[in-house]
């Protein structure tokens, strides 16, 4: 089967945990790929292929909003 997980980025944070826990168990049995907008700065290890789009997030209340 194949997998894809899409995500902000995998730097510190509670559902960045669960994609690193789940891409490595993952792919055991199954083809995983995880999409992330900013891949610059990884802080967990993961299992699979990242797919970087380089789309950092936009700084500011203005974009947060």
């Amino acid at each position: 089967m194949k997998i894809i997980i899409v995500g902000p980025t995998l730097n510190k944070g509670g559902a960045e945990r669960v994609v690193s826990v789940l891409s490595q168990e993952w792919i055991k049995s199954n083809n995983v790929k995880i999409v992330l907008f900013d891949g610059n700065d990884l802080s967990y290890s993961f299992s699979g292929e990242i797919i970087d789009l380089k789309i950092p997030a936009l700084g500011g209340i203005f974009f947060k909003i």
